[in-house]
């Protein structure tokens, strides 16, 4: 790295316990960069899992950052962490503070042999206004990647407790987009790159009718959900909306009970992105489950709140 004789201060410490310490002491920082792993034990038997510790990390984190911050970076190696699972972290715990960009996409090794990349993790960046305007070529969370396009659809089925009318729709949307170009310049090398993607422009279609433009130009249709887990927010928020609007054509429920099926190794960073999700598709309140569906409509009447709700049940293709 070159930074062996940097004015850099190596500290060998539990995360978390020097962060408060830090926060005790009134200590701010610019910039966080972590790299937390996917399990481990400190001396004391203290038990890391970052499904489950990755969101009170960060937002313990964010009680260090300075006035006027500059980024905060995330990497994690854990297999079926979605990259937009730290995208939606920092847009809740920092973006909401402080303003700026929030962006994210996986990680990977390159393939000489085929040309690809081995996927191999998430990351997620958070950038301030300032940094931002100083960063060239930088792809914002408006862009939408390619990686997209390599999950199959889900089988979604949609229906109004209160009307009892269902649809089922594959989870796909279709984008329309713009390609654009950016040069960068590395501040260390002085070399010039350009960088090249698609910026999002507007939703086209949903479900079904998304096929239709599988094979139009300047339009991705693909699939924001991976194995039932959201991969995309913008697509699938897109998406709940209008298939929510579609079983409730002439009955307009305002903010209205949201059912989600969520997969059993949904972790709980996750959760809550779905139910934020939920929220921003327009519902008033969002209960999650993981129950086979008929195993709900038969205790649907044990469940005041859940007699006129719309459920969102969400299966992934292997299981159909």
């Amino acid at each position: 790295s070159g930074l062996a004789d940097a004015p850099i201060r190596w500290i060998v410490d539990d995360c978390a316990k020097f962060v408060e310490r830090e926060i005790r002491r009134g200590k701010t920082y610019d910039a966080i960069i972590m790299d937390p792993p996917s399990y481990g034990r400190g001396p004391g038997g203290e038990v890391w899992k970052l499904e489950e510790n990755l969101y009170p990390f960060v937002k313990l984190c964010a009680g260090v950052l300075s006035d006027k911050p500059l980024f905060v970076l995330i990497n994690s190696y854990t297999t079926g962490l979605a990259p937009s699972v730290l995208g939606y972290l920092l847009h809740l715990l920092v973006a909401e503070k402080y303003g700026g960009t929030v962006s994210w996409d996986e990680l990977g090794l390159p393939v000489t042999a085929t040309g690809m990349a081995l996927p191999c993790g998430a990351t997620g960046r958070w950038f301030s206004e300032e940094e931002e305007k100083m960063r060239e070529g930088m792809m914002s969370a408006q862009t939408l990647d390619d990686w997209c396009l390599q999950y199959k659809p889900s089988r979604l089925t949609i229906l109004n407790l209160k009307t009892g009318q269902q649809l089922q729709e594959p989870s796909l949307v279709a984008a329309k987009y713009r390609l654009e170009e950016r040069t960068g310049t590395n501040r260390a090398t002085g070399e010039t790159r350009t960088f090249s993607f698609k910026v999002l422009e507007r939703y086209l279609a949903v479900g079904e009718e998304a096929r239709a433009y599988e094979n139009t130009p300047d339009v991705m249709a693909f699939s924001p959900f991976r194995d039932g887990q959201v991969a995309q927010y913008g697509g699938a928020e897109d998406l709940f909306r209008e298939l929510i609007r579609r079983v409730s054509p002439k009955i307009r429920i305002l903010k209205p009970v949201l059912c989600i099926k969520v997969q059993e190794h949904t972790t709980d960073v996750e959760e809550r992105a779905i139910v934020d999700l939920g929220i921003q598709a327009g519902a008033g309140k969002v209960l999650l489950y993981q129950e086979p569906l008929s195993l709900i409509l038969d205790h649907r009447e044990n469940f005041r709140e859940m007699r006129n709700a719309i459920i969102v049940d969400i299966q992934p293709q292997k299981e159909f």
